[in-house]
């Protein structure tokens, strides 16, 4: 089987967390089934202009020889009109203005980067396209409209829960897609509700790839966990729709004896949140922790919280599964559980969406539970990379 793909992430190759994580792995975990079956890619990566120009450049060392990747700006379309995501602060006028002045020099400047896109599509006349999130759709669409790419096949990762009813405007353009891979059951059902009229045999449900513990944390990270404090952490985007802040007052209100909360990563809100809660010994901001699901970190926490408005899992909820960690999460009462966490039941606890109150009860009940589970050297690659080439060979 010899292919020539071209990928388009919404995220740039550099991001640590959620899609970014998940694309860096996803070839990690095909890198062997690509050189035996001869399969070669471009990825075209989406940056801001900010990021574009000013944003100090990281190395590439560890991209793969078969992967060429191709920074490119382009207009990203109001996905809180698309999935069940906060994105940008609808109080703030300031906020709200400034996005719409980047969002219109975001779509000027893609289109000097259709000519390059062409190019690339002419030179390589790529087999199909694989798409890595439904957020891409708008900039895949506006592309066909110049005829470029029009005729390839393409294949769409599902990662978010596409809203209900989804406008008509964005259902046409996701009807056009041939293949779609979610992520878990959640995905798919909405999926299912947002286009019922697509083929069972279109839609395959693949988790994302996880190989947690292969590398060990930072010392400087790793010397400030010690072993007789239970440490509870909130991973990913540092935002209001994230729910940080709220995770970190029902935490302080809690009062748990010995006992410290972990705070991973960047976003609109880290400045606001570390200056706001400086005093609060119990809060440790770490910042962004490179490649953190290869990381042991994991292993070295008790409990992963998330904070989101509405029932959710990520990225950093299996990653924390699968490392022993033990899970709390936002779930409404009358959303099933996920197939692919029924066998971790034992490892998580619910609490109803921004309920503060039903939160510091279950924190509260936390000085019970026995120290986590041991779950080293999980690693389903072989299952990822077995169904995502048997997916691509049938195309």
């Amino acid at each position: 089987m010899t292919k020539k793909i071209l990928y388009i992430s919404n995220v740039p190759w550099d991001t640590l967390y959620g899609a970014g994580s998940s694309l860096r792995l996803h070839f990690q975990a095909l890198e062997k089934n690509f050189k035996k079956n001869n399969i070669n890619a471009d990825i075209i990566c989406r940056y801001g202009l900010k990021e574009f120009f000013i944003k100090k450049k990281k190395s590439f060392s560890n991209i793969p020889k078969f992967l060429k990747v191709h920074k490119i700006v382009f207009y990203l379309d109001k996905i809180d009109e698309i999935v069940n995501f906060e994105f940008k602060n609808k109080k703030n006028f300031f906020l709200k203005f400034r996005k719409k002045i980047s969002d219109f020099f975001n779509l000027i400047t893609e289109i000097f980067f259709y000519i390059k896109i062409y190019n690339m599509n002419k030179k390589n006349n790529y087999d199909f396209i694989h798409c890595n999130s439904v957020l891409t759709i708008g900039f895949l669409n506006r592309l066909k409209k110049f005829h470029i790419l029009n005729k390839v096949t393409t294949i769409l990762h599902v990662r978010e829960l596409l809203i209900n009813p989804v406008p008509i405007e964005y259902k046409k353009k996701i009807n056009q897609i041939n293949k779609f891979i979610c992520i878990n059951d959640d995905t798919k059902n909405a999926l299912n509700v947002a286009l019922p009229k697509k083929k069972k045999s279109d839609i395959e449900v693949i988790n994302n790839p996880f190989s947690p513990g292969i590398i060990k944390i930072s010392k400087k990270i790793d010397n400030k966990l010690k072993n007789n404090i239970t440490y509870f952490a909130i991973v990913g985007l540092v935002t209001e729709g994230k729910g940080v802040e709220f995770v970190i007052n029902a935490f302080l209100k809690a009062k748990l004896l010995r006992s410290k909360l972990l705070v991973v990563g960047n976003g609109s809100d880290f400045k606001k949140m570390t200056e706001k809660f400086k005093k609060n010994y119990n809060i440790k901001f770490l910042g962004e922790i490179e490649d953190l699901g290869l990381t042991n970190f994991y292993e070295k926490i008790d409990f992963l919280i998330r904070g989101d408005k509405t029932t959710g899992i990520g990225r950093t909820v299996f990653e924390g599964l699968y490392s022993g960690s033990r899970i709390i999460l936002p779930k409404r009462r009358n959303d099933k559980l996920d197939r692919y966490l029924t066998s971790f039941k034992n490892q998580i606890k619910f609490y109803k969406p921004r309920s503060e109150i039903e939160l510091i009860k279950l924190l509260k009940s936390t000085k019970n539970v026995k120290k986590k589970i041991k779950r080293k050297n999980f690693n389903n690659f072989k299952y990822y990379s077995s169904n995502m080439i048997n997916i691509y060979s049938n195309l």
